[in-house]
């Protein structure tokens, strides 16, 4: 009995590894396409996912930092519609609501720091991509880009 309990944990764990790490950041052709850098999320629980980050260069030059978080740490992230709604925050800060490749997402924009997008890609995939210079539209239609384009 104590064998096919070994056995049945190793299996789960090996399921969960391969669910985690289901979609990655891609390479996108005809950008330039930084490597990517992966760290473990472990605790003293177990492992969490993985933290993945990529910097790309779209065709026409925009540079983007990308960073997708999978497992049990993107777990319960949701938009938050009662900031996105309000529509400016402070100080120039704005959030909306959107849509990507038929996920939900949320675009900021903040005066200081530029634009970032996060992405609910699916319930253990969580994608940002943040941009200094990229208007609303470079940036959805990059995030959009991503995510169709992620394994």
């Amino acid at each position: 009995m104590r064998i096919k309990s070994m056995i049945l944990t190793a299996a789960a764990a090996l399921s969960f590894a391969g669910a985690a790490c289901a979609a990655s950041l891609p390479e996108i052709e005809h950008w330039q396409n930084r490597a990517a850098r992966i760290t473990k999320l472990e605790a003293l629980s177990g492992n969490k996912g993985t933290w993945s980050e990529r910097d790309y260069r779209t065709a026409s030059g925009t540079l983007l930092h990308a960073v997708l978080i999978q497992g049990a740490g993107a777990k319960g992230w949701q938009p938050r519609a009662t900031d996105a709604e309000k529509g400016e925050i402070s100080g120039g800060e704005t959030a909306e609501n959107l849509t990507i490749a038929g996920r939900q997402a949320l675009l900021e924009y903040r005066p200081v720091t530029g634009r970032s997008i996060t992405v609910l890609v699916d319930a253990e995939n969580v994608l940002t991509l943040e941009s200094a210079f990229a208007e609303k539209e470079e940036i959805t239609e990059a995030a959009e880009t991503i995510v169709e384009n992620m394994k």
